[in-house]
């Protein structure tokens, strides 16, 4: 009776998200391995995917589509600016994903409280980046 959160990411995800191999992110190749490594969680019996947002919302409802069970966004790589990572989370639920599931991307901001003051609002009110800005 316990939910099982898999956290699915492709080796290829993480390639980019660590910078080795010095290659440009393909966004067609991303979409395509999240969406295998999300399906294949959820048959080995995943409740919920914990995967990172592909880059596009078009190529995350693909993702999000294929995948029987909701999927949460992890917060992928450290970025550096507020509104591209907020950006990044409301592509994420427009496409399709449930929720957010982020580390330090919000505990390394400036202001934590306001930053989930901001994701809380996205995630639960559908808000738009420019209204929640004022928050971080």
């Amino acid at each position: 009776g316990i939910p099982l959160m898999a956290e699915m990411i492709p080796n290829s995800t993480l390639t980019h998200h660590y910078a080795k191999g010095g290659k440009e992110k393909d966004n067609n190749k991303t979409t395509e391995d999240i969406k295998l490594v999300s399906r294949l969680g959820a048959e080995i019996g995943a409740d919920v995917i914990k995967t990172h947002y592909s880059g596009t919302i078009d190529g995350f409802k693909e993702i999000t589509s294929t995948t029987p069970v909701p999927i949460v966004i992890a917060g992928g790589p450290k970025t550096e600016g507020d509104e591209e990572f907020l950006k990044q989370v409301k592509d994420a639920m427009t496409a399709g994903a449930k929720g957010i599931c982020i580390g330090r991307n919000v505990w390394q901001r400036r202001n934590t409280q306001n930053m989930i003051k901001a994701l809380s609002a996205i995630v639960h009110h559908d808000a738009k980046v420019d209204e929640v800005l004022k928050f971080t």
